[in-house]
């Protein structure tokens, strides 16, 4: 407390500072003078007087004794003096229970406490100012509690609160200690700097806090200058909570052992960011740790700053992340704004707050999303959860996901193997009933693994068995190869009704090593009340886990990006080639495998037939020698041989059949179709279809027919119904053309037509054919009937995707016989 003496200058003031944490209640302590003090009081007489105002309190304080108006007497002897007293707390609480010490009882002393404040009234111009204790853990918190509840019931009476400085003044406090006054330039240049600033924040207003977008925070900017308000909002934020650091005397420590080493380093950058924080600097690592608990430099040795720090070895490795230390800036603005909030419900920053501590003008920012991605890959010690990454003092699964993969991946890849299987083999579970291949055969063990039948199926190899581009041998080639050729217990027959799937010997590692990953994290949650994880640590686990699954989704197409389709370019040719289908695009790779295999003629799920027949007069003219062959032969060829068009099925070669004598130029560009030879008149064909019309039922014993030879037997057939129909007699009437009356001799037994129906009024039209026309064909007894619906729809803007698969699984399950969408 100072008394003054009135105006004029000013008077001497002798002073007195009493530190509780330094002023022992358990020791007497002997001055130079040869006085012993035991109490406060007895401290206090003693500095603010020495020996003589001592003698005033002496019996008091060997008797650890109220010193009562004696108190007053010292004052009045000092006066004007300071009275500082400090830790006050801090000393009273060493009191509590324990009555036998020299310093006096707990209530002895708050007596001392009650006069010390008396007396302060009683002298002129005094102001009490308010306290600010600072309490301990556990047991010296409660003994804590109930010192400052008595130290302020009596203190309280007469004090005059000191409101603490706002952040703003805090600025302004540390900068002016720290730096000079600016001149004129040097405000320009800072509040160039603080603009330039703010235009970055508004510019990348979706990657920084929202405050930095609004002209108020370049004002925070200049007041703060050359330090960041985000630095300082750490600081004054996070770090201010620890009892062992200082809000503003902390603050200024620690800045003036950063500036000084920053400087000693000739850092240039335009302002000081959390990201500036040299923590390597075992002088900048003392002031922070000073504050922590004892393991955390280890950690920041390992996991945050240092030359053989994580963050320093992924710059080294990544080149665009050493341009700009970004591994280390993003590392240390981690630390600084997470260490000490560890195990509090919201610890750590968010990614903005992390990018806004890091990022300057001019930088890419996307390079500091990449660094925390890589440090929340590797550090031991590294957390990341709901959006928000921090340090802890505990090792976090990360370090042991990592070990665990990276087991799976350089040791034994049995079980990364057989995980990429299963994600093959739910691919092609996906896809049963598909309208491209009859089977999808996952990673077989060899030939005997994969079934030899007469529709085609793709072979999905392993990615130990993958490929490279253009190479004449890979493991890939070698395997289907020996697939192609063999069955297991002998040589493969339908050898043209396969294709592979296989991936790219580049891409295999990296799929492993995802896959092991993926793994890796699944273990650690299966394994979580085995391991003790933290509820963070789970929540931390299953997020990974959730990332590694879309990693491996991403790394399996980009793998799988390779078809080996068998070809012979000659029949006489005995070398097979290997064209090799590149899978661009995203996606299934099962998917775009049937897209390309179509799009590029290596699977026909509709066959024309014009094709057939090029075939038929050429590499297959053998086989209609006699002038027609069965479609189960044509269909046996075209299972067996290289050399030919790979059909989806038997199915499509019945379509291709069925279409074969419509087309007007059928005799160059078709056949004729049969349902078979006549067993009562050798040589001839029995059904023959006539041509224009469209075989309703092909079948295995179905004929393909040389046009000469069905034209010879329209031919004769159309004699001889001339000359029946002169020289026979009527065995059967009929309306040709309108012209009632005529008679002929010829017996029909086979009716067909077509009809129009109205898709908005299908049933109704429907019903109406079955009542006038078909009741009358089925009421005879004996009569056959077979009724096909016939659909042909147009859209000039082409059917979407999504439409043509539903209408093309539909049309497969409801066994349509031919179906399909085509360009013209």
């Amino acid at each position: 407390m100072v008394r003054e003496s009135g105006a004029g200058e000013l008077p001497e003031v002798r002073r007195a500072v009493l530190v509780g944490t330094r002023i022992s209640p358990v020791q007497p302590d002997t001055k130079d003078d040869g006085t012993t003090v035991h109490t406060l009081w007895g401290e206090l007489a003693w500095q603010l007087g020495g020996p003589e105002s001592f003698a005033l309190v002496a019996e008091a304080d060997r008797r650890g004794g109220n010193p009562g108006d004696k108190l007053q007497q010292v004052f009045d002897r000092a006066g004007p003096c300071l009275i500082l007293i400090d830790e006050w707390v801090a000393y009273a609480r060493d009191l509590y229970h324990d009555d036998s010490l020299p310093a006096g009882t707990f209530d002895t002393h708050f007596t001392f406490a009650q006069m010390l404040t008396e007396a302060a009234k009683a002298s002129p111009e005094t102001l009490p100012r308010r306290l600010h204790p600072r309490l301990g853990r556990g047991q010296r918190r409660t003994r804590g509690r109930e010192a400052l509840r008595r130290l302020r019931s009596v203190i309280g009476r007469l004090e005059s609160s000191w409101r603490p400085a706002t952040a703003e003044e805090s600025f302004e406090i540390v900068r002016r200690r720290l730096f000079q006054a600016p001149d004129a330039r040097a405000l320009a240049d800072r509040d160039a700097t603080a603009r330039v600033l703010g235009d970055f924040y508004r510019a990348q207003a979706n990657e920084f806090p929202v405050e930095c977008r609004e002209a108020a925070y370049i004002d925070r900017i200049k007041h703060a200058y050359p330090i960041h308000p985000e630095l300082f909002a750490r600081l004054y934020e996070d770090w201010s909570t620890l009892d062992r650091f200082q809000r503003t005397r902390g603050v200024l420590r620690l800045m003036a052992t950063v500036v000084h080493a920053l400087w000693a380093g000739g850092d240039q950058s335009p302002i000081i960011l959390p990201a500036s924080v040299p923590l390597a600097q075992s002088e900048v690592a003392q002031e922070l740790t000073r504050n922590l608990e004892d393991n955390w430099k280890p950690i920041m040795d390992a996991d945050i700053d240092g030359p053989s720090s994580l963050p320093a070895s992924i710059d080294a490795q990544y080149k665009n992340f050493g341009q700009y230390g970004a591994a280390r800036r993003v590392a240390r603005t981690v630390f600084l704004g997470s260490a000490p909030l560890v195990g509090s419900p919201n610890q750590g920053l968010d990614a903005a707050r992390v990018r806004l501590g890091c990022v300057l003008p001019g930088e890419a920012v996307a390079v500091y999303g990449d660094a925390l991605g890589r440090l929340a890959d590797r550090a031991t010690y590294f957390y990341s959860g709901a959006g928000r990454y921090w340090y802890g003092i505990q090792p976090g699964v990360t370090r042991l996901a990592r070990d665990r993969a990276e087991r799976l991946h350089t040791g034994d890849q049995h079980e990364a193997l057989a995980a990429v299987s299963s994600v093959l083999e739910d691919m092609a579970s996906r896809r049963r009933n598909d309208p491209h291949f009859a089977g999808v055969h996952v990673a077989p063990a060899g030939p005997a693994a994969v079934r030899d039948e007469p529709a085609v199926r793709l072979v999905v190899l392993g990615p130990d068995t993958a490929h490279r581009a253009r190479a004449e041998t890979s493991a890939a080639l070698q395997l289907a190869g020996a697939i192609l050729d063999e069955r297991g217990s002998g040589p493969r027959d339908h050898r043209n009704m396969l294709v592979f799937l296989v991936a790219d010997e580049r891409r295999v590692d990296d799929l492993l090593a995802g896959v092991a990953d993926e793994l890796a994290w699944k273990s650690i949650l299966d394994e979580s009340e085995q391991l003790g994880l933290s509820p963070a640590q789970h929540h931390q686990a299953s997020i990974r886990w959730d990332d590694s699954k879309r990693t491996v989704a991403a790394r399996m197409i980009e793998a799988y990006q390779w078809g080996l389709v068998p070809v012979l370019t000659e029949p006489t040719g005995s070398r097979i080639s290997w064209v090799e289908v590149k899978l661009d695009g995203s996606g299934d790779p099962i998917e775009r495998m049937a897209s390309k295999l179509v799009d590029g003629g290596h699977l026909y799920l509709k066959y024309p037939p014009l094709l057939l027949r090029l075939k038929l007069d050429g590499p297959l003219a053998p086989l209609w020698t006699d002038g027609s062959v069965s479609v189960g032969q044509v269909w046996d060829a075209y299972s067996r041989y290289l050399y030919l068009h790979r059909l989806r099925d038997i199915r499509v070669l019945f379509d291709c059949v069925a279409a074969g004598s419509t087309s007007t130029a059928w005799e160059s560009e078709g056949f004729g179709v049969a349902e078979a030879e006549d067993p009562r008149a050798p040589g001839r064909l029995a059904g023959l279809i006539e041509p224009g019309s469209f075989a309703l039922s092909v079948r295995g014993t179905t004929l393909v027919v040389e046009p000469s030879v069905a034209l010879n037997q329209f031919t004769l057939d159309t004699a001889a119904d001339q000359g029946r129909a002169v020289d026979q007699p009527v065995e059967g009437r009929v309306d040709v053309g309108g012209a009632a009356g005529v008679e002929s001799a010829v017996i029909l037994r086979r009716f067909f037509g077509s009809a129009a129906l109205d898709p908005g009024r299908l049933g109704p039209s429907a019903a109406r054919l079955a009542e006038e026309i078909l009741s009358h064909l089925n009421a005879l007894d004996g009569t056959e009937m077979e009724v096909v619906l016939e659909i042909n729809a147009v859209n000039p803007d082409g059917f979407p995707e999504d439409v043509r698969k539903i209408v093309a699984e539909n049309a497969a399950a409801l066994r349509m016989r031919n179906y399909g969408f085509e360009s013209e």
